[in-house]
């Protein structure tokens, strides 16, 4: 574990929530589009709670010098201070290797249990490369994306095909 982040521990209303979401990213800088997708993801699916997943070591982004986790986690801090339903989850920056989304699924599976139902949330601007994602097809099928418009990016790129057309409706539902 590293000594800079505090341990990986869900608050009280992550772990009773019914309806979850996970928003991951590197979060360098977090900023107010961040907050916006939380917002609109919430509303539109009626989400319990936000969990806000800074990654590590973003596998997409394997030569970009990040700040450190703690100064990611700080910076979300001040930007999440006064929000409610919204927390943060530092379990990506606890584990060693690359951070996939699929792994954090299945840790917040282990740690919470079947009860909650997972809603990804994930920008539009992320979905061509989607399919190349590490496990996409175990991470689409524990997880209902909520996709959230972003200027300049389609909300169907044509690379969607290169998915199973039953996981590609799974994401075109989440628009």
């Amino acid at each position: 574990m590293s000594p800079e982040v505090n341990p990986p521990e869900l608050v009280p209303e992550a772990r009773v929530a019914r309806r979850l979401g996970i928003l991951g990213g590197s979060f360098d800088p977090p900023h107010g589009g961040h907050l916006h997708m939380a917002r609109v993801a919430r509303a539109a699916r009626d989400l319990d709670h936000v969990l806000f997943v800074p990654a590590a070591r973003p596998p997409h982004k394997p030569d970009r010098r990040l700040a450190s986790g703690a100064e990611r986690v700080h910076m979300l801090e001040l930007l999440l201070a006064d929000q409610s339903h919204v927390s943060i989850w530092t379990n990506e920056l606890e584990r060693a290797g690359p951070s996939y989304t699929i792994d954090t699924v299945e840790a917040l599976r282990e740690e919470l249990g079947p009860r909650p139902i997972f809603f990804l949330i994930l920008g539009s601007d992320n979905l061509a490369g989607l399919p190349r994602w590490h496990r996409v097809e175990d991470l689409l099928a524990l997880v209902e994306p909520i996709v959230i418009p972003r200027r300049g990016a389609p909300v169907d790129p044509p690379e969607l095909d290169g998915l199973a057309p039953a996981l590609r409706e799974r994401v075109r539902a989440g628009v």
